[in-house]
């Protein structure tokens, strides 16, 4: 039972970095020179949304693992976790989707990043979508 429990805490970890990734990347992007108006405040919109996942889930840990485990959590993802220089954003933030809940965006130099749509039960409206980037 305590390696499951290990297993599910490193698994929601992994979720914690990736919402961090995506929080980085997309004030990056937000504050770019190059992103017109619209676009910037699209980004602010998506960045609330993550920043407001990214606390949840700290939450989720602590209730589920123990505080101290989500403190710890969250100083080892904040610590780790980075951009590298160079991502440009992109022209849109989905180019292609590859199903309901996955979709990549072409970035400067042809890379692609997958970005998971997480949709809350029941409430499946847009402006309620946050993105993890696994």
């Amino acid at each position: 039972m305590h390696e499951k429990q290990a297993m599910l805490l490193a698994a929601t970890v992994e979720e914690l970095a990736s919402l961090r990734f995506s929080i980085i990347l997309t004030a990056k992007w937000e504050a770019s020179a190059t992103v017109g108006a619209e676009r910037r405040n699209e980004l602010r919109d998506e960045l609330k949304g993550l920043r407001r996942h990214y606390s949840e889930k700290i939450d989720e840990i602590a209730m589920t693992f123990g505080v101290q485990n989500a403190m710890t959590a969250k100083e080892n993802v904040e610590r780790t976790i980075a951009v590298p220089l160079g991502l440009k954003p992109p022209a849109r933030l989905a180019t292609t989707a590859s199903s309901n809940s996955e979709m990549r965006t072409e970035l400067s130099g042809g890379a692609q990043v997958r970005l998971l749509s997480v949709l809350k039960p029941g409430n499946p409206r847009d402006d309620d979508r946050e993105y993890g980037v696994p």
